[in-house]
């Protein structure tokens, strides 16, 4: 089993242009320590939300935009390493997606530290020539995967339906990031990732870790914002 991510016992003094006070902001106080800031604060709850946090909403962006995800009906999760104050060493995330509109019901699966992934029969990279996927997140059902480069090279399973698309040739825009956000709040055109959109792909990878902190399986409910898991709803609100 591996092991959790312990406090710090030393304290060094902080660098003289930090006010730790200031930047713990509303969290439990402890000294100062390079191990919270200025880099590794997301992988500890009272800071952050670990990997699934840290990027999640950037590599289930594409899944979310093509699929026209919206929340979860439910969400499960599985991982390794003790984490009483930090993320784990290693998960795995199973979100359930109801059908919508065109598309049918998905399951897709997160992984992180490392872990592999048991490949689709037909995946690139499966038993066929023995060589693993190694990724952040796979869909299926319709099988879909990317790798770990922000989905920039996304594959249909099994590999045959991926030799048999074709691209389209009008692709969606580049981001501009905080560009879009001041356009749209002078009146302009709507950011690519605004609150309705970035709304539920948020909700989404947070609920994920609510899963693994609350080590049981849920169902979750968008209209009330509340779990069918008593454990799982102590995680939620402010």
């Amino acid at each position: 089993m591996l092991a959790g991510i312990a406090r710090p016992q030393d304290t060094p003094a902080p660098p003289a242009t930090l006010d730790w006070n200031l930047w713990m902001a509303g969290a439990p106080e402890r000294p100062y320590h390079p191990a919270y800031h200025p880099f590794k604060w997301r992988g500890w709850w009272d800071f952050g939300c670990g990997a699934l946090g840290d990027m999640g909403c950037h590599h289930l962006d594409p899944i979310f935009r093509a699929l026209k995800l919206a929340s979860p009906i439910s969400v499960e999760a599985e991982c390794e390493g003790i984490m009483p104050e930090t993320g784990p060493a290693k998960s795995t995330i199973v979100y359930e997606f109801a059908a919508g509109g065109d598309m049918p019901a998905l399951t897709l699966t997160w992984y992180d530290g490392g872990r592999e992934l048991t490949p689709p029969a037909g995946a690139r990279g499966g038993p066929q020539d023995g060589r693993p996927l190694r990724r952040h997140a796979l869909g299926r059902q319709p099988g879909q995967d990317h790798d770990r480069r922000l989905g920039d090279v996304p594959r249909l399973i099994p590999e045959k339906a991926m030799q048999a698309y074709q691209r389209r040739k009008n692709r969606c825009p580049l981001a501009r990031y905080h560009e879009e956000f001041v356009i749209a709040a002078k009146g302009g055109d709507r950011a690519g990732a605004d609150f309705a959109y970035g709304g539920p792909l948020t909700e989404s990878a947070l609920l994920g870790n609510v899963a693994l902190r609350a080590g049981e399986k849920f169902t979750w409910d968008a209209a009330l914002m509340k779990t069918s898991s008593e454990k799982a709803n102590a995680f939620l609100g402010a």
